[in-house]
């Protein structure tokens, strides 16, 4: 089949599924609301970065850092740091690429360290 032809069949699936298919299956599938007003919740203070990421927990090491997918975290010392060596973090691994760690509640600060440098 030469390319016009293909993009000719293409449309005609395309006007096919937009006319007949889902024509039949909103027919068969589509549910009335029981009141007509929008009854979903606001997102209020809701985190959606923090909810939508791949959270981990590691424990935090006598020095202070934490591992991660062969990565080294150092957790600076402006935070709290009372209570938190050989305790859980839950790191947050966010859809944007960044990492952010909290203990208790509470997010630290982070900042990732080279490991291959020795001290």
């Amino acid at each position: 089949m030469t390319g016009d032809g293909w993009n000719q069949g293409h449309r005609n699936r395309q006007h096919v599924l937009e006319t007949v298919y889902l024509k039949r299956h909103n027919e068969k599938f589509s549910v009335k609301p029981l009141a007509d007003f929008d009854s979903h919740h606001p997102v209020g203070s809701l985190d959606l970065d923090a909810t939508l990421s791949i959270q981990v927990k590691r424990v935090c090491t006598n020095d202070f850092t934490f591992s991660l997918d062969c990565r080294k975290f150092q957790i600076a010392r402006e935070n709290d740091l009372h209570g938190l060596p050989r305790n859980k973090l839950l790191i947050e691994k966010r859809l944007d690429g960044t990492i952010k760690a909290r203990f208790n509640g509470r997010y630290l600060v982070i900042k990732e360290i080279d490991s291959t440098k020795k001290a």
